[in-house]
């Protein structure tokens, strides 16, 4: 069962605890990564579970794809699978945090 909250949050409502997804975006060099540490320090200092998601462009781009070489047709095939991709590995790790035994 996954709702939203006042602020459009998704939050999934089990019995006492609380899962919920937070995204950060930006440029390159925006300070993604140590918002993202400071995040779940703080967090895991509550007593949270924190999982993290990799970057999933980061992943596939880093598999050996050069965007530069594709062709148009291929880029936006591409496009679509990696957010097929990112899709499924964060729904991967919401599933997994509703079945944690505290916030997450």
């Amino acid at each position: 069962n996954s709702e939203k909250d006042e602020a459009g949050k998704e939050v999934l409502d089990t019995p006492g605890i609380k899962v919920w997804r937070l995204v950060l975006t930006g440029g390159p060099c925006g300070g993604k990564t140590t918002a993202q540490n400071r995040l779940a320090t703080f967090f895991e200092s509550l007593g949270w579970r924190v999982f993290r998601v990799a970057e999933t462009a980061t992943i596939l781009l880093n598999g050996g794809i050069s965007f530069a070489s594709l062709t148009e047709e291929q880029r936006l095939e591409f496009q679509e699978n990696l957010l097929k991709t990112m899709f499924q590995i964060e729904d991967t790790y919401f599933s997994l945090a509703s079945t944690q035994n505290r916030n997450c």
